[in-house]
């Protein structure tokens, strides 16, 4: 599991709260581990994360930046190079 500790700029409405987003980080760890970038799909990711796909939306505008996330499949990859 990836432990979020940044908090991102406050938006528009409810705000998410920190278990659905560790929620949504995880699926998407999950899915692109399992099917590629190329092969992910936000749905998969939202129905892993039982959040719906607006959630998801909410939060990170595009599958480009959910896995550019700090502490996503790509930012995981940098530390350890």
């Amino acid at each position: 599991m990836i432990v979020v500790r940044a908090d991102p700029p406050r938006r528009r409405g409810r705000p998410v709260s920190l278990k659905k987003r560790q929620a949504m980080i995880d699926a998407a760890v999950a899915e692109f581990g399992e099917m590629g970038f190329g092969n992910a799909g936000m749905d998969a990711i939202a129905s892993r994360a039982k959040v719906s796909k607006r959630t998801l939306y909410n939060r990170f505008s595009s599958k480009e930046a959910l896995f550019g996330y700090p502490g996503s499949l790509l930012s995981r990859g940098r530390r350890r190079s």
